[in-house]
């Protein structure tokens, strides 16, 4: 019985040092853990925070690599260019020749960058317009957004609210896109309409 004791005494005292040796290994390992989960629910802003830490923590090569895996995606989704592009170039550095890394790079392409800001702005736009929508600018900013991603029958709509509610906030390249929008869907009245209200705005464009 007491040898037994003695065996469960020493394994466990062994266990704790171990626990203690490897404390920084099993944070990391549930910080990445915690990482996933957030990215499976769709919480970008906190998957970088949690990588930014985990980063600083100073984590072997393989989970850094990870974490830069993690941030680089969540930065994407973000829309924050820069910092995704930052964080993939420093993964290909760590495993130059790594094809993991290299289609993670092509998913980088400027295509799907530029998609991704332009997603990131309708919505944008789209909120301060549900918040006020007397708001000429946000108004101006969704139209824009929203013709950059295609859809161009609401961006005409969005530039008709935006022309009722402050003509002279549409530049003359502005009305000018509009008029182009309505000509484009055979509205030529509507277009010259949009021309002559550009020039009672901008009498000295």
């Amino acid at each position: 019985m007491c040898i037994r004791d003695s065996g469960k005494t020493h394994r466990a005292a062994a266990w704790a040092r171990m626990g203690q040796r490897h404390e920084p290994r099993a944070l990391l390992w549930w910080q990445i853990g915690e990482i996933r989960a957030r990215m499976a629910n769709r919480e970008p802003l906190s998957i970088v925070r949690l990588c930014s830490e985990a980063l600083n923590s100073g984590p072997d090569e393989q989970d850094r690599i990870e974490l830069l895996r993690l941030r680089a995606s969540a930065n994407v989704k973000l829309g924050q260019v820069a910092e995704a592009i930052g964080d993939t170039a420093t993964l290909l550095r760590l495993r130059q020749g790594d094809h993991d890394a290299q289609r993670l790079l092509h998913s980088l392409t400027a295509q799907d960058l530029q998609n991704t800001l332009n997603d990131q702005a309708q919505y944008q736009f789209e909120q301060r317009v549900a918040s006020n929508p007397e708001d000429c600018s946000a108004q101006i900013g969704l139209a824009m957004a929203l013709l950059q991603n295609g859809d161009e029958a609401s961006a005409m709509d969005a530039f008709a609210k935006a022309s009722n509610l402050d003509a002279k906030q549409m530049t003359p390249a502005l009305w000018l896109q509009y008029a182009d929008l309505l000509g484009s869907r055979g509205n030529y009245d509507g277009g010259l309409d949009a021309l002559q209200r550009a020039e009672l705005a901008h009498p000295d464009a």
